[in-house]
Formats: structure tokens, C-alpha cells, sequence
């Protein structure tokens, strides 16, 4: 995702609440962690690359992620942001 967002110009930070969030999206009892892709599929990678797709940061650089609501939403950071993912796999 990270390599795919470059593409466009755009970093992305996850809160904690993010990935807790993913994770408990992503775990089944009966099949561990793998439907975790999925999850971040469906809940991260889809609604940002549509609101990519719209347009809606256009010329920006950095993303946050939250949750709100019992979904993730997108907010725009203007400052400079922190490393975002810094401990995380760089395959995703």
C-alpha cells in the first residue's frame, strides 16, 4: 500500500486505535489472523483509494487514518507528519 500511495504523493499514519481496529476486523477464531488482508482491503485500501480517486487530496501529502464511528475515516495533515508505520512490514 505504502508503494502505492507514493505513486501519488501521499504518506499515511495509522493510530493505534487504526490498527486495533484492523485487527479485530481481521481475526476469526477458526482462521487466525489470516483474513487480517482482507480486512485491510476492505476497511483501509478501498474507501482511501476512492477518496483518492475523487480527488479529495489532491496536492496533499499526508494522510491520517482514524476510526469514527465504527469505520475508518481519512483527515488531511498539514504539519509535518511522523513516520508513519515506522515498525511495519514495508509488503504492505
Amino acid at each position: 500500500m505504502k508503494k502505492r500511495l507514493d505513486n501519488y504523493n501521499i504518506s499515511i499514519t495509522l493510530t493505534d486505535e487504526v490498527l486495533d481496529f484492523l485487527i479485530e476486523k481481521g481475526y476469526n477464531q477458526n482462521f487466525g489472523a489470516r483474513p487480517l488482508r482482507r480486512a485491510i482491503e476492505n476497511y483501509l485500501e478501498d474507501p482511501l483509494s476512492e477518496e483518492i480517486l475523487q480527488g479529495r487530496f489532491e496536492g496533499k501529502k499526508h494522510v491520517k487514518a482514524r476510526v469514527h464511528e465504527g469505520k475508518l475515516v481519512f483527515d488531511e495533515v498539514v504539519e509535518s507528519p511522523a513516520p508513519a508505520l515506522a515498525n511495519a512490514d514495508s509488503s504492505l
